[in-house]
């Protein structure tokens, strides 16, 4: 690959400056994030869920990191402890898409594990676009607030 072939598939800010990394395995799921939050203007880019993910993210430095919580290689948490231990991804936010949940009076999804492991929010399926926009937008701008 050229160096300009390696420029081109880094993450560009667009009109509203912000990027997002989506990590996960499953394609079609991955894709209707990324149209989602692309309809929306936000410059999105995706890669598998594995450490891998982590050069990318430093080369990068997305905005926000969405990841799915199918993860092949151990329990996914490898990745958050990864991005918060360094100082230079330390501040990203991670929103962590949880498992298939239904909801009944007596089973509420407890996002706490998921927080407690590195996620800073967590969302459980099934969602909808609305919510799943929502929570981006406002994890952008408790992002952006921080760094002012």
């Amino acid at each position: 690959m050229s160096s300009s072939d390696s420029s081109a598939s880094a993450i560009q800010p667009v009109s509203n400056g912000k990027r997002i990394l989506v990590l996960g395995d499953h394609s079609d799921f991955v894709r209707a994030i990324q149209k989602i939050l692309e309809l929306r203007g936000y410059h999105v880019e995706t890669s598998k869920n594995d450490l891998s993910a982590l050069t990318r993210i430093k080369e990068n430095l997305p905005n926000l990191i969405i990841f799915n919580n199918v993860i092949p290689e151990g329990d996914g948490f490898e990745i958050t402890k990864a991005i918060h231990s360094d100082t230079v991804t330390a501040e990203i936010p991670i929103l962590l898409l949880g498992p298939l949940v239904r909801e009944t009076p007596r089973h509420n999804p407890d996002p706490k594990p998921f927080l407690r492991k590195g996620a800073n929010r967590v969302l459980f399926k099934p969602f909808g676009s609305r919510e799943f926009v929502k929570t981006v937008n406002e994890m952008l701008l408790d992002s952006s607030a921080k760094d002012q």
